[in-house]
Formats: C-alpha cells, structure tokens, sequence
C-alpha cells in the first residue's frame, strides 16, 4: 500500500504531466503504445515498471524523486505479493 508521501508524489506527476501538457494518451501514442490501453496510468500508479515510460518522462523533466518514489510502490507491492504467496 502507498504511503502518503508516495501518494502525494502521484498526485504531483499528474500535475507535472497538467503543467507540460502532456497527457497518459499522449505519452502513449509517442512512445507507440495504445494510447487507450493505459500503460502510462498504470505506471504512475506503480502497477507496472517501463523503462521506456519512465525514460520520457525524465527526458521530458519530470523530477526523479518522483519517479523513485513510483519504483518503492512498485517494489512494496511485489514484497507483499510474494509474501502471500509464500503462506
């Protein structure tokens, strides 16, 4: 589960993206994926890992704390998976 600094940090990639003008579709369709398949909500959501998203986005601007932020969701919910899995 995020923390709320985690969450916060979110919240503040969305208004990166508001700021830059960028949206989840549009990133998509640059980097050649559905842009209504989701990838870039999923990734700021911390389900999925990209190495190509997170790529744009710091060659885009947006700050790498956020983004290592992204990488413990990420990181916590694999742990957890594993964790009931292994009971």
């Amino acid at each position: 589960m995020a923390t709320n600094q985690q969450e916060n940090n979110r919240r503040k990639i969305k208004a990166w993206m508001v700021t830059t003008g960028l949206s989840g579709s549009r990133i998509s369709r640059d980097l050649g994926y559905n842009p209504t398949g989701g990838a870039v909500s999923h990734f700021i959501s911390g389900r999925i890992t990209c190495k190509k998203i997170r790529d744009f986005f710091l060659n885009n601007g947006c700050p790498i704390r956020l983004l290592n932020s992204l990488d413990k969701i990420r990181s916590d919910q694999i742990r957890k998976k594993r964790k009931h899995n292994n009971a």
